[in-house]
């Protein structure tokens, strides 16, 4: 039928016996499946909600999820010559005020004493008319980059034969470069698009 792929979400499973075989990627949702044991997460139209957009990625029990999900979920197909790769999660929200964002969450929070903490060492002051562009799109790359480091650890060492093709994305964060600059260092996919815009 000219299909040539099997996509994101596709039932690679029931593919594995056919033949011809086709190459396909898994899907693992690491940081929705955190937060539904973590508790604070709610269903949105597509995709999973946090709360005020903010994702767990200060939370220190993330990275030892990250990696035993990895490990019960990759391990099987790690030598797969059909996988092309893996993703991580759908639609991780990443606004443009993300730092006030976190700000506002519960002070007993990780993702407020984070914030707080980076706030502080940086020297970031609030002006009249809120935080300056430069501070809050460092913070946003500092969020994308603790996602995705975490999660592309914890990828490659489970299974270090393939891809990590990242997270989707959604709406204007699709287009926010602070995303992409955090996101670079740690997954294939994201490293070329940031190459294709800077060149």
């Amino acid at each position: 039928m000219g299909y040539n792929t099997l996509g994101c979400w596709s039932q690679w499973e029931k593919f594995v016996a056919t033949e011809p075989r086709l190459p396909y990627t898994t899907q693992s949702n690491f940081m929705s499946s955190y937060g539904k044991i973590r508790g604070g997460t709610y269903q949105k139209p597509g995709h999973t909600g946090y709360p005020s957009d903010c994702i767990f990625v200060f939370d220190r029990q993330f990275a030892t999820f990250c990696e035993r999900q990895a490990r019960e979920r990759l391990s099987a197909t790690r030598d797969d010559p059909y996988l092309l790769g893996h993703f991580s999660d759908n639609e991780m929200p990443f606004r443009h005020d993300l730092l006030d964002r976190y700000l506002s969450l519960d002070e007993s929070d990780p993702g407020h004493q984070a914030a707080k903490k980076w706030r502080a060492e940086n020297g970031v002051e609030k002006g009249p008319k809120g935080f300056a562009t430069k501070d809050r799109e460092a913070f946003i790359e500092l969020v994308a980059a603790t996602y995705y480091r975490t999660v592309s650890q914890a990828i490659k060492k489970a299974d270090p034969n393939h891809l990590y093709l990242g997270s989707r994305l959604h709406g204007s964060d699709l287009k926010r470069a602070a995303v992409w600059k955090g996101a670079g260092p740690y997954n294939e996919y994201a490293t070329s698009v940031l190459l294709y815009r800077v060149l």
